[in-house]
């Protein structure tokens, strides 16, 4: 199976920019990055397109060149190669391990439903799993802006830019006035965005569409222009995962396999968690493997903690209650849906182990 690069990995990146302001979270950091750091500049902006992996910028490099020309380094995602579990990471400081936000649906104990993190919604079924945030609940975390401005005595200002944000932008135009405006004002700053092209459509269309080429044109041309008008800034640019074309299969087509489940498989398409019923264990494992050992990897939960899937440091106590007692990560282009519906399905997906969904472009812009 293949293993995130947690020593050079999204979690260093920002592990690197809380060093810078004097944080400690445990974890390896990129030392291009700290050595840029140490020149001080007055704003570090990071900025997070969703999906537009190595492979992505490298599938529409006649439109990238921009980007292209200043990726200094390829690094990795983390496991599983999905935004709920990245981003979390970026907006953290933790491993997926210590955050336990592993994906897109977990099943919760506690109130026994499986819920979609991010719109708290009961996953497959109608309407919210609660009128409180389930996540946010159970699995709380102090953001890197709380951690860098208290650790700073507030000299440090953090801005987060994105729809999903109290500072709104819903595209890469908006984006950038906005890092352009803020950039101006006096004082240090970190600032964060996040925008959910190009992934949002690669779903839909998969990664060669031209509707995708024209997204990576856009945020080439108007991030070049950006860094032009900007002064005394730090730019790094990444992504949270990767994208790979994908074809399905639809778990409900093998009721043989399905009969063993205790409940319906969780986390993602490309790494799924299976609770098995007592008496079990034995006969899904042969007969999934059966089906699936070309395209899946199916690890007990067991191995799961024993290789570190999730990353290094303390395990938050939810954490591994989401893993089941299986866990399958997709090592090929077959994803699984758990549901019969056929129009459902995308034609890019990720979450599995890749190298088009791990790998992700370190893009670095020095405007000092």
């Amino acid at each position: 199976m293949k293993m995130p690069d947690y020593s050079r990995s999204l979690l260093s990146l920002i592990s690197s920019i809380l060093k810078h302001y004097g944080l400690d979270n445990g974890h390896s950091t990129l030392k291009e990055i700290d050595e840029l750091l140490n020149r001080n500049y007055k704003n570090v902006v990071l900025m997070l397109f969703d999906g537009m992996g190595d492979s992505i910028l490298n599938k529409h490099s006649d439109v990238a060149g921009f980007l292209l020309k200043n990726n200094k380094a390829v690094i990795s995602s983390v496991f599983p190669t999905t935004t709920t579990a990245a981003t979390t990471t970026v907006e953290s400081g933790l491993s997926p391990i210590e955050h336990g936000w592993l994906g897109w649906a977990l099943y919760f104990g506690n109130i026994d439903k499986t819920v979609c993190l991010f719109p708290n919604t009961v996953f497959r079924g109608e309407g919210m799993a609660a009128d409180y945030n389930v996540a946010e609940r159970n699995m709380a975390y102090k953001s890197v802006f709380e951690q860098i401005e208290e650790t700073t005595s507030n000299k440090v200002k953090t801005y987060e830019i994105s729809e999903f944000a109290d500072i709104k932008a819903k595209n890469v135009d908006e984006i950038c006035e906005l890092v352009e405006n803020i950039t101006k004002e006096n004082g240090e700053k970190y600032i964060y965005t996040y925008l959910k092209q190009p992934d949002y459509d690669m779903h839909g269309l998969g990664t060669e569409h031209i509707k995708i080429k024209n997204h990576i044109q856009k945020i080439n041309d108007r991030l070049m222009q950006m860094c032009d008008n900007l002064q005394d800034t730090l730019v790094i640019i990444t992504a949270d995962h990767g994208h790979v074309d994908v074809e399905w299969a639809f778990l409900p087509d093998y009721p043989d396999i399905w009969a063993c489940l205790e409940r319906i498989p969780s986390i993602e398409a490309r790494a799924l968690t299976f609770f098995v019923k007592d008496g079990k264990k034995e006969e899904f494992a042969y007969l999934f493997n059966k089906y699936f050992a070309n395209d899946y990897e199916l690890i007990s939960k067991d191995d799961v903690i024993k290789n570190k899937l999730f990353g290094e440091g303390s395990p938050h106590p939810l954490a591994y209650s989401f893993v089941g007692d299986y866990l399958a990560v997709a090592k090929g282009k077959l994803a699984l849906d758990v549901s019969p519906y056929r129009e459902d399905v995308f034609k890019s997906a990720h979450a599995g182990t890749t190298a088009e969904e791990y790998n992700i472009p370190l893009i670095v812009i020095d405007v000092k």
